[in-house]
């Protein structure tokens, strides 16, 4: 239960203060389960302390902040959370100027207060410096495609699928990488690109329900309704109910059934 959870974790948290993953879990625990930010402030403070020349405290600190922004309905305190996780992100950056990770805390902040250039600008300056980490070439496509813009959709999808591309050259083969590629183009109408990067995500492993998801999105596009609505019917049995491709794959099927003329067995 949540009470022992508590325990051993602040057992553990006080044997080694300076354990990221320590002060991470039991900061969350004791904010999301027992509702005491300000104890879970203090293990963080505590994180800080016994390294305050390394970035990882800060950037703890600020993920921590801006995931209670995102759920506090108050503008104020809203705003003041995330004004907080935009300094520790800052002060981790200054620590650790290599570390991808702080890059996209950074960015992420910067989005989450509406300002899109900056995350931009992060995300570029980190990919010159750090040229191989994936997540950073992500990051930068998802920058494109959530800004709202009077520049055509079509603009921003290539801004992101070249970003994708770019970091394909880089990291040659890398299956995040690859995922979001297929989703792009598939968004772009690009089929027989999305076929080809199909075939080299299961070549590469990944995980096989979201490939069959991708290959009935592709069937779709195709309007091959019935090809889809079998497929996805058959990925329903693989994913568990928290599932997002769950979700998603019900909506599919949906649409399917809908243009297959089978009203009835909408979801």
């Amino acid at each position: 239960d949540f009470d022992s959870a508590r325990q051993h974790l602040e057992s553990a948290n006080q044997a080694e203060p300076s354990n990221e993953r320590y002060a991470s879990g039991l900061a969350e625990l004791l904010t999301e389960r027992f509702s005491q930010p300000q104890e879970a402030r203090l293990v963080l403070e505590r994180l800080i302390a016994s390294a305050p020349e390394k970035s990882v405290g800060y950037l703890v600190r600020g993920s921590w902040a801006l995931r209670q922004a995102s759920k506090i309905s108050d503008s104020s305190l809203s705003d003041e959370l995330l004004g907080e996780a935009w300094e520790n992100a800052a002060k981790a950056l200054e620590l650790d100027a290599n570390d991808p990770q702080t890059a996209i805390l950074a960015a992420d902040v910067a989005i989450a207060r509406g300002q899109m250039d900056e995350a931009r600008a992060i995300v570029s300056k980190a990919i010159e410096t750090t040229p191989t980490a994936a997540e950073l070439y992500v990051r930068a496509a998802q920058i494109e495609l959530r800004e709202e813009s009077s520049e055509l959709p079509a603009a921003k999808l290539q801004t992101a699928i070249n970003w994708l591309k770019q970091g394909l050259q880089n990291t040659p083969g890398q299956r995040d990488l690859l995922w979001n590629l297929a989703l792009c183009e598939l968004d772009a109408d690009n089929l027989s690109e999305v076929e080809q990067l199909a075939k080299e995500l299961r070549a590469r492993q990944y995980p096989e329900p979201a490939v069959r998801f991708l290959e009935a999105k592709l069937l779709i596009s195709k309007r091959q309704w019935r090809q889809a609505a079998t497929l996805i019917e058959q990925l329903r049995a693989q994913l568990e109910r928290s599932d997002e491709l769950l979700k998603q794959s019900d909506f599919l099927l949906a649409l399917c059934y809908q243009n297959m003329g089978n009203p009835d067995q909408e979801l």
